[in-house]
């Protein structure tokens, strides 16, 4: 064997490994964290004064993970408005989950409607008319 067929062979092989890697690359669904990123990147300020907002709370709202629930509970000693939870699946917007809690205190979300794997909930909610924003992390 000469260098020239050495040479061929080696090329034939790199293309063939970089065909392969293209074929399995492009065939990967990647889903955008939001479609309304450029909105959000704009309001960032807004999520990020929300987010003070809600740091500066005594009484938070509590996310706990049961065996057949996810438990969201608002404390009784402030006058939380308006509260809205959010679960964001970063893998598949599809799983993607929204619930407002009207004249309640608890939500009780049942396991078996949701993915395994991890979450990122945003609760969002008003106290004296000031806008506040939690963001946790719930891996089932």
């Amino acid at each position: 064997m000469n260098w020239g067929r050495g040479i061929i062979i080696g090329m034939g092989l790199f293309m063939t490994f970089i065909t392969v890697l293209v074929v399995i690359l492009m065939s990967k669904n990647v889903d955008l964290e939001s479609e309304d990123y450029y909105q959000r990147e704009i309001n960032y300020e807004q999520e990020l004064s929300a987010m003070r907002n809600a740091n500066k709370q005594q009484h938070r709202i509590s996310v706990g993970l049961s065996e057949e629930y996810v438990v969201v509970q608002v404390p009784d000693s402030v006058n939380f408005t308006n509260v809205s939870v959010y679960l964001r699946r970063p893998n598949n917007s599809n799983d993607d989950q929204f619930y407002k809690l009207n004249n309640s205190k608890n939500l009780l979300i049942p396991v078996s409607k949701l993915h395994k794997g991890n979450y990122g909930v945003e609760i969002s909610y008003y106290v004296d008319d000031k806008p506040c924003l939690q963001k946790e992390n719930l891996t089932l």
